[in-house]
């Protein structure tokens, strides 16, 4: 049962540039908060830090957990992944909270179906798991702007991850928020949250000794929770396994544990750790210990070694260090939630759609294996089944792995034709992709950032019609780099693509030219917000500058501006007919419907998108995500709760170069290139 009281609505709280004010606004939180704790029943159990060590009921305790992120899982596997995990003989989940993926619209909070973090929360406790919360408001994990919402670009850019407006409030109204989701989960209530993270890796991007509004931002965000869940479970920061990181990041003392993550020598880890914590509160613990790591497109799929991951974690367990897998079971980064790295501008690198992240758990369930042939979730086994305690990780043994998971090429393999097509640039398409965003006429402006339309995902599609006509030939470029990659065209004619992190496309030739009043567009790509560092201070979607001809801005009777979020209820309203071949007209939809047997058993899959350009996949309205032929990610999981009944609508968004044939072919395993 969740804790029930009612808050006035914080939309009403007009932002403030003053100081005092801000943290009388986080004091006012505190204040509502600790009354509500206060009213909840006595402690029952505890976790504390005493003697340098965790210590749950009394008892000391090594964390021995895993990263999952409920967001990138199916919510029907939540309970299998979790069971896996403490087969591997992990004690402990620790997952993000993702700002963005419960709050996308300003003040509309979603805590429903996979956005259900109390189901999860109820699951993890139910498969014999303590949780370790990370809530934000930042996150990173190569998630889309870091966890942080779009909206807050609506008036263009402003200053993240500080005590100023309007970011501030903001971030302290949506903590409020989760606060009165998870509160009545903290373990000495019953429930399995045993640490919570304040913000993270807080000393790669600010550094609160230096600057005042960002030690006020997280002397607030502590004391917000600590108000929240009183003195019942500890509250950390995490950051570079340095002095250096987290001096920079966190609150040197006792009012919250500073912690390290990668931690390549331990010893450096602890050594900081404890020049940072007072004697007694110095328990070790890495909160991000690397199994495999992330991978971008156009890059090798990351794979590390089983043998020295696992001898690695043995270092860190053999000093009574804590640690967290990061990750145990990566999952997906679905529909338009993959993120990005880099310095901003050409500085680019798009996250693949899978978050199989090299870890022992693979995307699809199954286990990983490292860059020597060895199993990675054997060998990691192995290391924590030797410091199994049964006294506080609930039972003698860790239990058996469930069976599964079950995998299959869906129709045998054979290719899948998609027999209808709608092209996605016609005016009829438009209208429909746009649902419920009117094109917006900037006056003879400039194109400009799409978050200033509420524009936050997917693509924008930018028309002009010149007031003054060119010829064929023109050496066409922006006046800064798309946002993130552009098709251009001349009268509804391609004239090539400029992709911001490929300098070789900065400048292209025009095919042909265009009369008075003929049209010039523009369709923009949206391929994820960089989530780290200072890449994300300026990381607006779209158009920041005209479009140049022969190096002047071309000249229009006005821009129109035009959204095209692509949400699942705009597909469904396309209007599709037979596939012409070969001849379509690109970008284009493509779609099918796949029959099972009526006893057929619905089992996991693989779509192998091999031969196809660039694009998107949906089945059954769900975003699967991007695929793309640079690579490594030759394929995108198909669980198999997506099956609706019987039948499985397919439906492709090709944007570059479709294959001749217009077929695809689901396969049994995951794809990277390289591979077979």
């Amino acid at each position: 049962m969740r804790l029930s009281y009612t808050l006035r609505d914080r939309s009403e709280t007009s932002p403030t540039s003053s100081e005092s004010e801000i943290m009388k606004l986080a004091l006012s939180l505190c204040i509502i908060l600790g009354a509500t704790y206060a009213a909840a029943q006595k402690f029952t159990k505890s976790f504390k830090i005493e003697n340098n060590r965790f210590m749950k009921d009394g008892k000391p305790v090594l964390i021995k957990a895993g990263a999952m992120h409920y967001s990138r899982v199916p919510r029907e596997y939540w309970t299998d992944r979790l069971l896996r995990m403490r087969a591997m003989g992990l004690n402990a989940v620790q997952t993000y909270v993702p700002w963005n993926f419960h709050e996308e619209k300003r003040g509309e909070y979603n805590f429903e179906g996979l956005r259900d973090i109390g189901q999860f929360l109820e699951e993890a406790q139910n498969a014999g798991m303590m949780v370790v919360l990370r809530i934000g408001p930042y996150m990173c994990g190569e998630w889309e702007f870091g966890g942080l919402p779009a909206w807050l670009l609506e008036n263009g850019t402003i200053p993240l991850r500080t005590a100023e407006e309007p970011y501030f409030s903001a971030a302290m109204s949506w903590m409020l928020e989760l606060s009165e989701n998870v509160v009545e989960f903290l373990y000495p209530l019953g429930g399995p949250i045993v640490m919570i993270q304040i913000e993270n890796e807080f000393g790669s991007y600010g550094d609160v000794t230096k600057n005042p509004k960002e030690k006020v931002y997280i002397e607030s965000l502590v004391k917000l929770w600590r108000s929240a869940v009183d003195d019942s479970v500890p509250l950390f920061t995490t950051d570079g396994g340095n002095l250096a990181s987290m001096m920079r990041g966190s609150l040197n003392g006792s009012s919250v544990l500073t912690v390290g993550d990668g931690c390549g020598d331990p010893r450096q880890c602890w050594e900081a750790q404890a020049q940072m914590n007072p004697p007694g509160m110095q328990a070790r613990f890495v909160s991000e210990f690397y199994p495999g790591w992330l991978t971008h497109w156009g890059e090798k799929m990351a794979n590390t070694s089983s043998k020295d991951t696992a001898k690695h974690a043995e270092m860190i367990l053999s000093t009574n260090g804590s640690i967290t897998l990061y990750m145990a079971h990566g999952g997906t980064s679905w529909g338009f939630w993959s993120g990005a790295n880099g310095n901003g501008n050409a500085s680019y690198q798009a996250d693949i759609t899978s978050y199989d992240y090299d870890a022992p758990i693979s995307e699809g369930g199954n286990h990983g294996y490292g860059c020597d042939g060895l199993d990675k979730f054997e060998a990691l086994a192995e290391v924590f089944y030797k410091y199994w305690d049964p006294e506080v990780d609930g039972s003698d043994l860790p239990p058996d792995e469930p069976a599964g998971p079950f995998f299959t090429a869906l129709l045998k393999g054979d290719p899948v034709y998609l027999e209808q097509e709608s092209p996605m640039l016609s005016s009829d398409s438009i209208t429909t992709l746009a649902y419920n965003h009117a094109p917006v006429n900037t006056q003879g402006k400039q194109p400009e950032p799409v978050e200033k339309y509420r524009c936050y995902y997917g693509f924008s599609w930018y028309t002009c019609d010149v007031a003054v006509g060119l010829g064929p030939g023109a050496n066409l470029s922006l006046a800064d780099v798309p946002r993130d990659r552009a098709h251009i065209f001349f009268g509804g004619e391609l004239q090539g693509i400029i992709y911001r992190a490929d300098l070789s496309s900065y400048y292209i030739t025009a095919k042909n030219g265009v009369n008075e009043h003929d049209r010039v567009a523009l369709l923009v790509e949206n391929m994820g917000r960089i989530n780290f560092a200072h890449g994300m201070d300026d990381t607006r979607k779209g158009l920041l500058g005209p479009l140049y001809a022969d190096d002047a801005p071309i000249s229009c009777f006005g821009w129109n501006t035009t959204c095209l979020p692509l949400t699942s209820n705009s597909i469904d309203n396309l209007k599709f007919h037979p596939t012409d071949q070969p001849g379509s007209s690109l970008p284009a939809f493509f779609k099918t419907d796949i029959k099972a047997g009526a006893n057929e058993e619905h089992k996991d899959t693989f779509l192998d998108m091999t031969g196809w350009g660039k694009g998107y996949v949906w089945v059954n309205g769900i975003l699967l995500g991007r695929y793309w032929a640079d690579g490594p990610q030759r394929t995108l999981y198909v669980p198999a709760p997506l099956w609706d009944g019987n039948t499985l609508e397919l439906v492709v968004l090709e944007l570059d170069s479709s294959r001749a044939d217009r077929t695809v072919r689901f396969v049994n395993h995951n794809i990277f290139s390289g591979e077979v």
